[in-house]
């Protein structure tokens, strides 16, 4: 090592010197990557089901696990809520394989009558704007083959495939399976004479087994996981992931997502039987976006903070907003927060009061965990707090490998009377370096509850206990106006 003093060598007259650095000594704590996977139903494309893959590039998904499927739009919802954040974690997604016994939902499309003047007919499939133009010469064959061309045009954001045959456009869902009646179908406007309606043809059915995807998934270290199904058979399916994931020995800290476009009365059993730090469910009342989508969207939003205890107040998402007799009412969303659901607005310009397009809003990122023990536990409801549990956790992990490792300690680390200083001082400098970035406060104090001991059962082991206090996300602001009247 050289010691670089800053005095010049061409001084030679004899003298000390004293130059002067500051640092905060050991009080820097290792960047942690952000890692979201995504789970979702794939087919015809060259991926291999329960394989798990990087997602670079929306063209290499698609290539993956077929156009349009939920998993590939999953990926592109990815792509997008990453470029509109301006931040985002690295991404992978893992596919499943459509229900072999089931049935993709079809939704049919009925012309009828004839323009009057010449003007676009606009439709919507799952929120994607369809324009297409119609004339007073054209047939209804005209207008429905026009209707099914603009699909294939959007093939690549289209969770449908579509084919018509006289007056009537057929759309069939991209894969098998029940959610495909998460789809939302509209026609917006027609030319005056111009009628359409569209209606359900088969409803579809079965559901995508994704336990042997989560079971793939417990390997690698992960922080978020996006899952396309949203039924509470999927909750119980996360929470045993995520209790085995969470547990000591194993130390796989993450959290798993679910969107859910149904209404409150849909989405509360989701959160009640989950009741856990490690799920999140988000909920958007007749959302045209898709349940994988919103899940995604909430992964990317998670994870595009390195912050731990970051504030997701507000934060606005690359999603399609509910009509807005559907919007969240302030007691709606109170009713959503009670009960451990994410709550996502329409974003309404404060100027017009007119709602925004292609955005919604998180009104407050919670977990589904609103009790413990069976008693109400408001602490855990803050996403933040378990978010900085495993950030402390994984900091001291780091730092113990670093201190204490093999590499570090070429004849193994002795429980010698130095050990127990040692330990306190590498948590002490963790503890005060987070609450330097303002993860955390009052150090000085909780550092007085500070415990390293000898186990009296287990020779060898130290059991430490460590209390901090986090640093929350400033949620409310009450102003007392006392206006006076001269």
């Amino acid at each position: 090592m050289t010691v670089n003093t800053g005095i010049s060598s061409s001084v030679r007259r004899p003298q000390a010197f004293h130059a002067f650095t500051y640092l905060l000594g050991g009080r820097s704590l290792p960047p942690l990557p952000q890692r979201l996977l995504k789970i979702g139903t794939m087919k015809g494309g060259t991926a291999v089901a329960g394989t798990i893959y990087p997602v670079n590039d929306p063209t290499d998904t698609d290539a993956l696990f077929g156009v349009g499927t939920p998993l590939a739009l999953m990926c592109r919802k990815g792509v997008e809520t990453q470029a509109f954040l301006g931040a985002g974690p690295f991404m992978y997604a893992c596919g499943v394989a459509e229900p072999a016994g089931g049935a993709a939902r079809t939704q049919t499309f009925t012309f009828g009558g004839a323009a009057l003047v010449g003007a676009n007919g606009v439709f919507r499939i799952a929120g994607r704007t369809l324009v297409v133009p119609i004339n007073p010469s054209d047939s209804t064959t005209a207008m429905a083959t026009a209707l099914a061309n603009a699909i294939t045009t959007q093939r690549l954001i289209m969770p449908v495939v579509a084919a018509s045959a006289a007056a009537v456009v057929t759309t069939t869902h991209a894969v098998k399976g029940v959610g495909g009646n998460d789809v939302i179908f509209e026609v917006v406007s027609l030319p005056p004479g111009v009628t359409c309606q569209t209606a359900q043809g088969a409803a579809g059915t079965g559901i995508s087994d994704e336990t042997t995807a989560l079971a793939n998934a417990a390997g690698p270290d992960y922080d978020a996981i996006s899952m396309e199904n949203h039924a509470t058979a999927d909750i119980s399916l996360a929470l045993s992931h995520v209790t085995a994931a969470w547990a000591p020995s194993e130390k796989k800290w993450r959290w798993i997502l679910f969107g859910e476009p149904g209404s409150l009365g849909v989405a509360t059993p989701l959160a009640v039987g989950a009741n856990d730090r490690a799920i999140g469910v988000g909920v958007c009342e007749l959302s045209p976006s898709l349940p994988g989508e919103i899940a995604t969207a909430l992964g990317v939003a998670l994870t595009s903070r390195s912050r731990p205890n970051g504030n997701w107040d507000g934060l606005r998402l690359p999603l399609f907003p509910p009509p807005d007799i559907f919007d969240f009412t302030n007691t709606e969303v109170e009713s959503a927060l009670a009960v451990g659901l994410v709550p996502l607005k329409a974003v309404v310009d404060s100027q017009t009061r007119i709602q925004q397009p292609g955005v919604v809003q998180i009104v407050k990122f919670v977990t589904t965990c609103t009790t413990q023990g069976g008693q109400p536990f408001e602490p855990l409801r803050d996403i933040a707090v378990p978010r900085v549990g495993a950030f402390i956790a994984r900091q001291i992990d780091a730092a113990f490998a670093a201190k204490f490792g093999a590499d570090a300690n070429p004849d193994g680390v002795l429980m010698d009377d130095d050990i127990v200083p040692r330990i306190r001082d590498m948590v002490g400098s963790i503890l005060y370096a987070a609450q330097d970035n303002k993860i955390l406060k009052n150090v000085d104090a909780d550092l007085q509850l500070l415990v390293v001991e000898a186990d009296p059962n287990a020779p060898g082991r130290l059991n430490v206990d460590v209390a901090y206090t986090v640093v929350l996300g400033l949620h409310q602001v009450a102003f007392v106006h006392r206006v006076k009247i001269f």
